[in-house]
């Protein structure tokens, strides 16, 4: 493989730096065949803090120098945008509002269905007792929904992070006692005609104090640079994870990558152009190129400073006119501080995707004031979290190509990457890291249990069935620098595809899926020896598993025939207290529940595919599941959408009890569907299930509150404005 010297770049790049003595070497797909001098642990698993700038600016150089020959060298490594935002409006009373009080609150409900008790997690819906927020759009809506009767709007704070050039996208929402918190993605463009077009990136969390329900107020803003990738709610600390670039815009990068260089010719995608060889090229030539090009950069010294990684927190400051803004400069006009020191950056020997960068922000306090944050100077947008510790997954591959060129070749693997959340006065500490064959798809491919991280594998990258099976590791996670490895499981679903997984206590479940649903159990009682215990083949597959006390497992997917054909989403009950011999206790089609006399039906269900959007109270067995299904017979069509509610326990089959249908809120006879996702169930006396039982259902329409145990009796309904 050819390669190429960027002893140019490295000295272009650090025009401003000091210490830059070595050049990079990096093969014809521009990856770096040098390795910068840092002084990393024992095993290149670990990340080094780095000591003084002086450390990440070395680091910074080798992921600079590899961007700008990505650009210049036609690969499509490309770059993420670097956004800014306005603020969000200020809140909005509706008009009949009054100040809500205090308000009685109900015996027993249900929140957000999270992974691990303790460790919240972003949803479009948060509620306590006796309020509700909700989502809808870049609009919150605030609901007493206690007493049921007495449901109605209180409050709606209204377009959040919306203004002529910016917009917001929100991700989800937190709930800590009187404190909203709402989190997601804004960006601010530039649409000047003789400028470039771009945008500014920044990821916001706002906290609102929701005291007076009725007059929410906007007491703390927190942005900074980046997109948010997910967040966990944690003794009532909120943990941010966000991906930032590294200092160069994307304007700017590929103005550097294309600018003509006197003598010097320019190659976009050589690989596809048949005008161009590397082997065209002699080493002479190419030092030629080199040569060129030094001079060309340093001619642009005084530019170069500007390629520092910027990584910012923001304080608040309100907006400078866009009139007034000079283009490309950032567009918040705001005091800014560093998000990070140096000394809080954390960088790989092994970088998986080296030109990005994980912020890793813990955000405090009795108002949320309190900022601070760590960064790993990769890619990355997994994670899971139990109550102590936090874990950040970056995969070699992206989600949308196959992997890159790295020194393992083209074999996928993941990083892990542990953070100690500390006690309620401490900070996170980065702890050690962890590396995987293979690729981790979804949260619950982990599960931390006793001082040991399980951790589930795929060899493929995003789509397909794996030939080779795919793998249960597990890890000591209290080593120091690097998880120790204690046992594993290889070679279960060959030929397959992984559709879930979930671990807690000493067990463990694996479905995959081609044909037929093959649902492994797993015995995870000794750390140094996990074991495949069992295996039950069965039709169909299961998307999501819920676990039902110790031996039970809840899981909704999609029913099938003998030869893999799709037939329907089903609900199914599994005992697994003998972890040998799984058994499907109970099954229910859903399709066939709306209608026995259906030719054909065609559903869909959000559930299948977010956690958050299916709610089991256990202690009642009421099961809510959103659902969209067209069905037809020979005289007519049937369509729902809506939520069913079903009675599940381990020893009472599935029952539906019936449905509640949002359909008539769309008043519209072409669409008649209304991204119904979210329900919560209210009792009004803890422990008392079989009356005053009531489902609250969560449209992009409205609200609606149900008996639980005659859904058919409609008690109130708050349409959305």
């Amino acid at each position: 493989m050819k390669k190429i010297w960027l002893s140019a770049l490295c000295l272009a790049a650090v025009a401003g730096f000091s210490g830059c003595n070595e050049s990079i070497q990096v093969d014809e797909f521009g990856k770096p065949v040098g390795s910068m001098s840092l002084d990393f642990s024992s095993h290149s698993l670990a990340l080094s803090q780095a000591n003084s700038c002086e450390d990440y600016r070395k680091h910074i150089l080798d992921s600079l120098a590899r961007k700008i020959a990505y650009e210049r060298f036609g690969t499509y490594g490309g770059y993420r945008w670097g956004w800014d935002v306005d603020y969000a409006e200020e809140p909005s009373a509706s008009p009949d509002a009054t100040n809500s009080g205090s308000k009685e609150s109900a015996g027993d409900y249900t929140v957000t269905n999270v992974q691990e008790a303790g460790a919240d997690e972003l949803d479009s819906v948060k509620n306590d007792g006796t309020y509700m927020y909700s989502v809808r759009g870049n609009d919150v809506h605030i609901t007493q929904v206690w007493p049921p009767e007495e449901m109605k709007d209180v409050s709606v704070i209204r377009g959040i992070g919306e203004s002529k050039n910016s917009d917001m996208y929100v991700r989800g929402l937190m709930l800590s006692g009187d404190k909203l918190l709402v989190l997601g993605t804004a960006w601010t463009w530039n649409d000047d005609d003789e400028k470039w077009w771009y945008s500014e990136e920044a990821s916001v969390v706002n906290v609102y104090d929701v005291s007076d329900h009725a007059a929410p107020k906007l007491i703390k803003t927190h942005k900074v640079d980046g997109y948010i990738e997910d967040a966990r709610l944690i003794k009532n600390r909120l943990h941010v994870v966000s991906s930032a670039e590294m200092g160069v815009s994307w304007y700017e990068l590929y103005d550097l990558a294309v600018a003509d260089i006197p003598g010097v010719p320019r190659f976009v995608s050589p690989w596809e152009d048949d005008d161009f060889s590397y082997d065209d090229w002699t080493s002479e030539q190419w030092d030629e190129y080199y040569e060129k090009s030094e001079a060309w950069f340093d001619a642009r010294e005084e530019n170069i400073k500007k390629y520092l990684p910027n990584i910012r927190a923001w304080v608040e400051q309100k907006y400078a006119s866009m009139d007034d803004l000079k283009w490309p400069k950032y567009t918040d006009g705001t005091v800014k501080r560093d998000a990070v020191s140096c000394s809080d950056v954390y960088i790989p020997a092994t970088s998986s995707q080296k030109d990005g960068l994980l912020l890793i922000s813990e955000i405090s306090g009795d108002n949320f004031e309190n900022f601070s944050a760590k960064a790993v100077s990769d890619y990355g947008w997994l994670i899971y979290a139990s109550t102590e510790n936090l874990y950040v997954v970056s995969n070699s591959s992206y989600w949308w190509s196959d992997c890159m060129f790295d020194e393992k070749g083209c074999k996928p693997y993941s990083h892990i990457h542990h953070f100690n959340l500390g006690d309620a006065n401490g900070q996170v500490k980065y702890v050690n890291s962890g590396e995987v064959e293979g690729m981790i798809h979804d949260q619950f491919w982990l599960s931390e249990y006793d001082g040991h991280l399980r951790v589930v594998s795929s060899p493929i990258y995003w789509w397909g069935n794996s030939p080779e099976g795919h793998s249960l590791s597990v890890y000591d996670v209290n080593t120091p620098s690097v998880m120790k490895l204690t046992g594993s499981v290889s070679g279960f679903g060959k030929d397959e595809r992984v559709y879930s997984s979930r671990m807690f206590g000493k067990k463990g479940f694996v479905v995959s899926f081609r044909n037929t649903d093959p649902l492994f159990s797993f015995d995870l009682s000794d750390p140094n020896a996990p074991k495949l215990a069992g295996k039950l083949e069965i039709p169909g597959y299961s998307s999501y598993i819920h676990p039902v006390g110790e031996n039970h497992l809840l899981t909704i997917g999609e029913d099938g025939d003998e030869n893999g054909r799709l037939t329907g989403i089903q609900l199914q009950l599994f005992d697994v207290t003998d972890l040998a011999h799984p058994v499907q206790k109970y099954k229910t089609v859903i399709a066939q529940d709306i209608s026995e006399d259906d030719y054909s039906s065609y559903g869909w269900s959000e559930a299948m595919y977010d956690h958050h959007a299916m709610n089991y109270h256990e202690k009642s067995g009421l099961l809510a599941v959103p659902i969209n299904i067209s069905s037809w017979t020979a005289y007519n069509y049937h369509h729902f959408s809506g939520m069913l509610i079903y009675k599940i326990t381990p020893d009472t089959d599935f029952e539906l009890i019936g449905g509640v249908d949002h359909a008539d809120l769309v008043n519209n006879e072409r669409y008649w569907w209304t991204n119904l996702d979210r329900a919560r169930f209210y009792f009004k006396d803890a422990g008392v299930y079989d009356k005053n039982a009531y489902v609250y259902t969560i449209s992009g329409k409205g609200i609606k509150v149900n008996d639980a145990n005659n859904p058919k009796n409609q008690i109130a309904v708050v349409e959305y404005e």
